[in-house]
């Protein structure tokens, strides 16, 4: 079983960007094969790259502001033969400083890349983890508890029936993560978990953006039902495929916390 979940192909120039990606997926319980951890002093540089690739589930090419460094060129080169020979998965990877229209390696621009010009986002790191371990239900889980935190915040019966509203337990340990995407990837199929998560996320979007504009209270007020009404019908959607019941702890928390069954 590799060691690593994912390799670090990058250019030098990137380094304290890759720290930070690195680190962000270490939070998530993923293990990222980075050349400055693991390249011992003395030890051959090409030799435990290519250990590191071979140590590695998939592997993440990223591109700066700088572009692609020559050494780089050349891990991703491998790293594609990689691809074809055994299916390894290689995901393009945008760093904040990237230019607006990338120059990419041919064969790898064909993949769907990770946008994190924007920066080093909670997003982004989601869609990642997506990337690395080819499974969205944890993604589904991140997306129902922070529009569950965003509606307890503003709810203003939030403090008059405070036991509807359990602490939401942020993050997962590795065999958690995994183990409750597993269950809910057994009972949504692909594209409809995908319409789900883009549902919730679009209340979730929308009441951010309406709670912090000068629109009148009424008007926050509708989007803060609507925000309950979509993750309650989304939640009941997924009941609806797993015969009544909801396949993980953290959803059937955030449908009691929402109070969908009112």
């Amino acid at each position: 079983m590799p060691a690593f979940d994912t390799f670090l192909s990058h250019n030098t120039e990137d380094k304290v960007l890759i720290r930070q990606l690195k680190t962000a997926l270490q939070k998530n319980d993923l293990q990222a094969w980075l050349d400055e951890d693991e390249i011992a002093p003395g030890q051959l540089f090409q030799d435990r790259i290519a250990e590191g690739m071979e140590q590695s589930r998939t592997a993440i090419a990223a591109y700066g502001a700088a572009g692609p460094g020559p050494w780089q060129a050349e891990e991703v080169r491998v790293l594609l033969q990689h691809s074809v020979r055994e299916g390894k998965t290689v995901i393009p990877v945008l760093l904040p400083g990237a230019p607006a229209e990338p120059e990419l390696p041919p064969f790898l621009a064909q993949r769907n890349w990770v946008d994190m010009r924007g920066g080093i986002t909670d997003e982004g790191v989601r869609r990642l983890i997506w990337g690395i371990t080819g499974n969205r239900g944890g993604e589904l889980i991140d997306e129902v508890e922070n529009l569950s935190e965003l509606i307890k915040e503003n709810d203003p019966n939030a403090d008059r029936a405070p036991a509807y509203y359990q602490p939401v337990e942020k993050g997962f340990t590795r065999q958690s993560m995994e183990s409750a995407a597993a269950k809910i990837t057994q009972v949504i199929d692909s594209d409809i978990l995908e319409v789900i998560i883009e549902n919730i996320r679009k209340a979730k979007d929308r009441l951010v953006e309406v709670l912090g504009s000068d629109k009148p209270q009424q008007v926050k007020d509708e989007a803060l039902e609507y925000a309950k009404y979509t993750i309650c019908a989304e939640l009941r959607r997924i009941r609806d495929l797993n015969e009544e019941q909801l396949p993980t702890p953290e959803l059937e928390k955030a449908w009691v916390s929402n109070r969908c069954a009112v």
